[in-house]
C-alpha cells in the first residue's frame, strides 16, 4: 500500500516565512543582467561623445547601398535632430501641407531634385522619399527597387487617389486578371504603307506572279554585301531578316558607323530610329526622272521639292542654253516701260518640274499617304513611326537578347499563318506574351518544364516620377544619364545651399 499523503501543516513548515523578503537566484540573475545592460548602455553614449562620427554610425540600422557609402558615418547628411524623413513616423502628423513635407526630403533633393509623380497627385497623399528608398540595407541593396505596396497603394483604386479621376483600370499585380493590357499598342500612329509579310519574303515577293523579284544584282554595289546573306550570289533574291533594319543603338556590337550619332546615349536597349537613307534608299530610289539617277533628299516638303526642282531644271537649260548667259539685256529707261524677254527657258523648267512632280507622287505614294486637302501635291502626311512603343514603361532589348525576335513578333515572320499583311497591324508583344516570363515559377501543366520566374514586380518596367509624361527620346523620362532636368536641378540646389 502506498504511504499516506503528508499532511498540508507539515508541507507549509517547510517553507520559511521570509521568503518573500529575501531574493532568489532567478532575482539576482536579471538584477545583475539589468546592471550590465545599463553599463553597456552608458559606455556606448559615452563613446558617441567622445568619438562622433563612429558613435552615431554605431547606432545605425546597418551600412547604406554602395552609392550612398560616403556618408555612411555622417548621419547629420540626411537626419535632422527630431523631424521624421519617412511618412510613416508617427510625426509626420505634424507636417500636413506640401511645402512641409518637401522640407523632410530636403536632405534627398540636395543630389536628387526628380519631379513629381503626376500632375493630378493629392499632395497630402504623397510620401517622402525615404518610405520608398529605405537605405541601411547593405551596400548591395538596390533602393531603387521598392515593393509593390507602395505602388498599389494608390493603383489599385486609382480614381480614389487622383485630383482629376483618371479613366483608369485598377491594378493589383501583374498576371492574368491584375494588369489591363498595354494602353500604348492600342493602334499605331504610323502612317507609311509598309507590311513585314512582304519584306521578309524573299525577293519582296507575295505572290508568284509579283512583278517586285529584288536581286542582290538590282541594289548598289555599296551596299549590297549589307543584305547578302551568307552564301548568296548577286543573282539571289534579296533575303531580309529583322537585323537588315533593326539594329540596336552603339552600345550593341552589332551597331554600324552609320549610328554614331546615338553614342552619346548608347545602352543597348532600344532600336536604332527607321531612316529611309539607311534603311530604304537601297530598294526605293528617290530619283524625279524615270530610269535616271538624278536623286531628290528624303524628307523635304513639297515647297522645298519645288525649289529643288526648279533649281535642278535651271541649272539644265543653263547647260544645255549656255548662249543664253551671253545675251544682252534691254535697258530699263527712266518713264518708259520695258518689254520683259520672251521666257523661253521658262516653259522649258515648267514643263520639266510638273513631269517631275508627277513622277514623283507616283513614287512617294507607293509608300506615303498624302494631305487630304491636296491630294494630288507632294504634300505628304508625317510618317509618326514610334520610336518608342512603351510611352509609360521601359524596355530593355538588351536584355531580352536571348530571345528571338518571333518569340514577341511571331507576325513578323511571312511564314506565319497570320503574318501582317496591314500597315495598321501592331506587331508589338502584349502583356500575354510578357507573362510567359514575368510571373511566379510554376509547373506547367502539359509537361514537366517550368515557367515565369522572371521578375513581374511594378518596377521592372515602371518608374515612378514623372509618370504622366511621355517619354522624351527613348525608355523612361529618369533614365540614367539623360535626364538634364535632373542635372540642372542639382547644381541649383547646390548654388541655394552655398547662398544661405
Amino acid at each position: 500500500m502506498p504511504p499516506p499523503p503528508t499532511p498540508a501543516k507539515q508541507r507549509a513548515s517547510r517553507i520559511a516565512l521570509t521568503y518573500y523578503s529575501k531574493p532568489d537566484a532567478l532575482t539576482l540573475w536579471k538584477v545583475a543582467a539589468a546592471g550590465l545592460a545599463l553599463c553597456a548602455a552608458l559606455g556606448w553614449v559615452a563613446y558617441g561623445a567622445l568619438v562622433p562620427d563612429e558613435g552615431a554610425a554605431r547606432v545605425s540600422h546597418g551600412p547604406l547601398c554602395q552609392a550612398h557609402a560616403t556618408w555612411d558615418t555622417q548621419c547629420d547628411a540626411c537626419h535632422v535632430d527630431f523631424q521624421p524623413i519617412r511618412a510613416d513616423a508617427w510625426a509626420v502628423a505634424w507636417y500636413k501641407s506640401a511645402a512641409d513635407r518637401a522640407d523632410l526630403d530636403r536632405g534627398c533633393r540636395r543630389c536628387h531634385a526628380g519631379p513629381a509623380h503626376h500632375a493630378a497627385q493629392i499632395p497630402a497623399e504623397v510620401g517622402t522619399c525615404a518610405s520608398c528608398h529605405q537605405d541601411h540595407r547593405g551596400r548591395q541593396a538596390d533602393i531603387r527597387r521598392v515593393a509593390d505596396q507602395h505602388c498599389l497603394a494608390c493603383h489599385r483604386l486609382p480614381a480614389d487617389h487622383s485630383q482629376r479621376k483618371p479613366d483608369l483600370l485598377a491594378v493589383t499585380s501583374f498576371s492574368a486578371d491584375g494588369h489591363p493590357e498595354f494602353r500604348s499598342l492600342k493602334t499605331d500612329p504610323g502612317r507609311i504603307k509598309f507590311t513585314h509579310k512582304r519584306h521578309h519574303a524573299a525577293g519582296c515577293v507575295l505572290h508568284p506572279d509579283d512583278m517586285v523579284q529584288k536581286k542582290l544584282a538590282d541594289l548598289d554595289p555599296a551596299v549590297r554585301d549589307r543584305y547578302r546573306q551568307q552564301g548568296q550570289s548577286d543573282q539571289d533574291l534579296v533575303q531580309l531578316d529583322c537585323h537588315s533594319c533593326h539594329r540596336l543603338d552603339p552600345a550593341d556590337a552589332t551597331a554600324t558607323a552609320g549610328d554614331a550619332s546615338w553614342a552619346a546615349h548608347g545602352s543597348g536597349a532600344y532600336y536604332l530610329p527607321i531612316s529611309f537613307d539607311q534603311h530604304c534608299q537601297a530598294c526605293h530610289e528617290l530619283s524625279y526622272e524615270a530610269g535616271t539617277a538624278k536623286p531628290v533628299p528624303h524628307g523635304l516638303t513639297a515647297a522645298q521639292i519645288d525649289v529643288f526642282l526648279q533649281d535642278a531644271y535651271r541649272r539644265e537649260f543653263l547647260e544645255e542654253n549656255p548662249a543664253t548667259l551671253e545675251e544682252t539685256l534691254p535697258r530699263a529707261v527712266p518713264g518708259r516701260a520695258v518689254r520683259p524677254a520672251a521666257p523661253r527657258g521658262r516653259e522649258f523648267i515648267d514643263a520639266k518640274v510638273r513631269q517631275a512632280q508627277k513622277h514623283l507622287s507616283n513614287r512617294c505614294g507607293q509608300c506615303h499617304y498624302f494631305e487630304e486637302e491636296a491630294p494630288t501635291s507632294l504634300a505628304v502626311q508625317a510618317a509618326a513611326i514610334p520610336q518608342v512603343w512603351m510611352k509609360k514603361a521601359v524596355f530593355d532589348h538588351a536584355a531580352h537578347r536571348a530571345v528571338s525576335c518571333r518569340a514577341c513578333h511571331p507576325r513578323a515572320f511571312s511564314d506565319a499563318a497570320d503574318a501582317s499583311v496591314h500597315e495598321t497591324d501592331v506587331l508589338i508583344a502584349n502583356r500575354d506574351v510578357c507573362l510567359e516570363c514575368h510571373q511566379p515559377a510554376q509547373q506547367e501543366a502539359t509537361s514537366a518544364l517550368q515557367v515565369g520566374g522572371a521578375r513581374h514586380d511594378c518596377v521592372e518596367c515602371h518608374r515612378y516620377h514623372a509618370a504622366d509624361q511621355a517619354v522624351h527620346g527613348r525608355g523612361s523620362p529618369l533614365r540614367d544619364g539623360e535626364h538634364e532636368f535632373l542635372i540642372q536641378e542639382f547644381f541649383n540646389a547646390a548654388a541655394a545651399d552655398q547662398a544661405r
